[in-house]
């Protein structure tokens, strides 16, 4: 095979690479986004460090804060169906997320709604905490909440799930970061679990967008 014929080739695989990347939310960037220029370019020897950089950028997006970093309806969307699991000891007590919602900014959570993406944070109402995380693009501020969560076949309210994933603890501490929580994210491109679907509830409790698994 000629080298202008290999280079083609490989310029013509990066093409379908990079579509089916992002096609999977996985925008190619930092070391991933260098391999993909490399194959362009016809360097063959970039097809070896392709797996590895794929795999360190998608072990970012499913922990934050890059998965946090988006429209916080895309977020509440996604989160809901997704499982979340606090780690201690090497053991994890969490489950499905079954119940989501969207927020803009109030003086209430102005704080979280501001931080860092993923930022965790706890939002009080009649005793009861409610787990809140900062979910929004540059220079913007919103959070998404977590309304309910099923732990095995139990299926944990709002003040359960936040006790059970130990608030407290991780309040102002970054999932992925410095927060003793595992996030495993559904895949976004089916909305089935099963026999359950994540639906759209519409703007309850005076949310931009909501989600439940029903």
């Amino acid at each position: 095979m000629t080298n202008d014929a290999s280079k083609k080739i490989l310029s013509g695989l990066e093409t379908v690479l990079r579509r089916g990347l992002i096609s999977a939310r996985l925008n190619p960037k930092d070391n991933l986004a260098l391999t993909l220029q490399k194959i362009k370019e016809g360097n063959s020897d970039a097809l070896g460090e392709l797996a590895p950089h794929i795999v360190d950028q998608t072990r970012s997006q499913l922990y934050a804060p890059e998965f946090f970093a988006r429209d916080p309806k895309e977020v509440a969307k996604d989160l809901c169906g997704s499982s979340i699991f606090y780690l201690l000891n090497d053991k994890a007590n969490g489950g499905r997320i079954t119940h989501t919602a969207a927020y803009s900014t109030s003086n209430k959570d102005k704080k979280v709604a501001e931080a860092k993406p993923g930022t965790i944070g706890c939002y009080s109402s009649e005793g009861r905490d409610i787990i809140i995380i900062s979910a929004h693009e540059g220079g913007k501020s919103s959070t998404v909440a977590l309304w309910s969560i099923n732990y095995g076949a139990e299926k944990l309210t709002m003040s359960e799930t936040a006790e059970k994933l130990k608030l407290r603890d991780c309040t102002n501490k970054v999932i992925g970061e410095d927060a003793p929580w595992l996030l495993v994210a559904r895949n976004p491109s089916i909305e089935n679990i099963g026999e359950l679907y994540v639906r759209s509830t519409g703007k309850e409790k005076g949310s931009l967008a909501s989600y439940k698994l029903e």
